[in-house]
């Protein structure tokens, strides 16, 4: 699944699995997942190729995410980290004796781990946190594809290089960019 809610774990054996793109929910190339050592939790591209980390664990927050050692809604739960038989999860707690929030973390299809909480007022849900940061999205391995360049101004960051054209149009327009692109002519060089 693409979606971590509350008393969820991630374990040896359990990730989070992007969509292939926003419109299709086949498995994508991004997870989020324990490391090996399994002291922390990283993204990956096609399950190899460590992109963002959270840092090690230390007592109760990730060394790499400041934001945990703030008191929030949020209560994490590392069972045996440092072992295989480690497991992380998340619950939630009231803000002034009412309901918890609904929560969520999702893991979007370019790679990016986002964190969600309802409005009811909006009616919405608001994300609040993500990983890596916007201004950092260039960071996420094979985000542009083959022969495409990412610009993390700009309101889609992917582009083709000149003479180049995205491969799949329809993922491309959608936000899925990491088919990349091929040449404009056919001809051989």
């Amino acid at each position: 699944a693409d979606t971590w809610l509350p008393v969820m774990n991630l374990t040896a054996g359990k990730c989070l699995t992007s969509w292939k793109s926003s419109n299709d929910p086949a498995p994508g190339n991004y997870s989020l997942r324990l490391s090996q050592d399994y002291g922390e939790i990283v993204l990956t591209y096609n399950g190899d190729y460590v992109y963002w980390d959270t840092g090690k664990w230390s007592m109760n927050t990730f060394s790499g995410v400041p934001e945990m050692s703030i008191p929030y809604i949020y209560r994490f739960h590392f069972v045996s980290p440092w072992s295989p038989n480690a497991s992380f999860g998340y619950t939630e707690t009231a803000l002034e004796g009412g309901k918890p929030p609904l929560t969520r973390f999702s893991l979007d299809y370019t790679g990016q781990l986002k964190q969600f909480t309802w409005s009811p007022q909006t009616a919405n849900w608001n994300m609040f946190w993500s990983q890596p940061e916007n201004e950092n999205i260039c960071k996420v391995y094979g985000l542009c594809g083959n022969f495409g360049f990412c610009n993390a101004r700009m309101l889609n960051p992917c582009k083709c290089l000149i003479g180049f054209r995205p491969v799949d149009g329809v993922s491309w327009d959608a936000g899925g960019f990491s088919s990349g692109c091929r040449r404009d002519s056919d001809e051989d060089c």
